[in-house]
């Protein structure tokens, strides 16, 4: 029921790291080796990771079910395809996927949340008094809907015998209705949902209470990509070749990541342009 997750670096203390997966690595799913350039998928070009999600009792012991969910840092739910996706009628939609959709009726750690829940905004249930969500995106070709959840979910760690440090109560959608039509791969496509780090309340990032993460992506022209980590808490490195710029956080833009445009520059220099014209007030 259960793969092994990515190692986890070295810990620093007891912050977490995740694997970042680009696209043009060996080990995404888009990554094409029979393409004259198999750094170039024709599908999807999303950075992955590797979560485990669920406690399952199989035989006396005690598992997890591990996906690639596609990191999403412009958007705050955390979503998965769950089992009743497989429901075949009007309001019930899987998109093709390797693994099976996720079996929260076997979790033993799985709770549907009540829309009276703070987090199920706006507030909308099912027959049952769960919560409702649902979630579009700009592209138009992703959405899901589902019932608002909490689950334990599982991570790489080098200090649990068990080679995983689990956190208990992350509010994710169980999706039921869900649509991936931007290329997806058949019964190669392996991602099932969205892992969200907007500043938003639903996001890992703020149901962790990190006060600070950091990650790095490795230029797509560089083969066979060495190993990059999604950081949070103690684990963020220390940064000293980079300068520090600070994120502007506005209530019109209190669910995104924005900076301030000073300006812009072609070969080395500066195009002196009038801060107005580029939209900062």
């Amino acid at each position: 029921m259960s793969s092994p997750l990515p190692p986890r670096p070295p810990s620093l203390s007891d912050g977490l790291s995740l694997e970042l997966i680009p696209p043009h690595s060996p080990k995404s799913p888009f990554y094409h080796s029979n393409l004259v350039n198999p750094l170039v998928s024709p599908y999807k070009q999303d950075v992955v990771v590797k979560i485990g999600i669920g406690t399952i009792d199989i035989e006396g012991n005690v598992a997890y079910k591990s996906y690639l969910l596609a990191l999403d840092t412009g958007s705050d739910l955390i979503w998965i395809q769950c089992e009743e996706c497989k429901i075949q009628d009007e309001n019930h939609r899987c998109y093709p996927q390797k693994e099976e959709p996720f079996p929260d009726s076997k979790s033993r750690t799985y709770q549907p949340l009540p829309s009276s829940h703070p987090l199920c905004k706006p507030s909308r249930s099912d027959e049952k008094g769960h919560c409702i969500y649902t979630v579009k995106y700009k592209t138009g070709s992703i959405n899901s809907t589902g019932v608002l959840s909490s689950e334990t979910f599982r991570f790489p760690s080098t200090s649990s015998p068990s080679g995983t440090e689990a956190v208990k109560g992350i509010v994710f959608g169980c999706g039921y209705k869900n649509y991936d039509d931007d290329g997806n791969a058949g019964d190669a496509y392996q991602i099932a949902g969205i892992f969200g780090m907007s500043p938003g309340p639903l996001s890992f990032l703020s149901q962790y209470k990190a006060k600070k993460f950091s990650y790095c992506m490795v230029p797509r022209h560089v083969k066979n990509p060495p190993p990059t980590y999604l950081r949070f808490a103690s684990e963020v490195k220390p940064l000293t070749r980079f300068q520090m710029v600070d994120l502007l956080m506005t209530k019109a833009t209190k669910n995104h990541f924005v900076l301030q445009l000073e300006d812009l520059g072609v070969n080395g220099k500066r195009l002196r342009i009038d801060r107005r014209r580029l939209g900062n007030q």
